[in-house]
């Protein structure tokens, strides 16, 4: 019973964890909170360019039209292509955040997000073999 409820937990850790990141992405992506457009580069470290090149594991904009134009088995390969890479990107920055962060809390999740997206990047590769 222990068992199944600490995996519970795990399952639920690691999905807030992707969540969180997600989210954070995604605001980062869109804008700011009072809707205008955002480069991000008022926060710190986040000085990329509008497109998200200068970010690891961050979609241009030629990627997504590339994704959008693909279709069937060359989508399912440049969908597994482009999350492998937002995946590492996702990596870097936990990793960073162990090395270089103080808040346990925060390193903690970091390595939740390490053993997730490792796993998820190889499942995608996976995947991509088999295509």
């Amino acid at each position: 019973m222990f068992a199944s409820r600490h995996f519970a937990a795990r399952r639920r850790t690691l999905a807030a964890a992707g969540t969180l990141a997600a989210l954070a992405l995604a605001l980062t992506a869109c804008g700011s909170s009072d809707g205008s457009k955002s480069d991000g580069s008022s926060m710190p470290g986040m000085d990329h360019g509008s497109d998200g090149s200068g970010m690891p594991g961050m979609m241009s904009a030629k990627d997504m039209s590339d994704l959008r134009a693909a279709k069937s088995k060359d989508f399912d390969k440049k969908f597994a292509q482009l999350m492998i890479g937002h995946h590492e990107g996702a990596v870097t920055m936990a990793e960073d955040e162990q090395k270089n962060g103080s808040n346990a809390d925060a390193k903690k999740l970091a390595g939740a997000v390490i053993t997730a997206q490792t796993a998820e990047i190889e499942k995608m590769n996976k995947i991509i073999a088999r295509l």
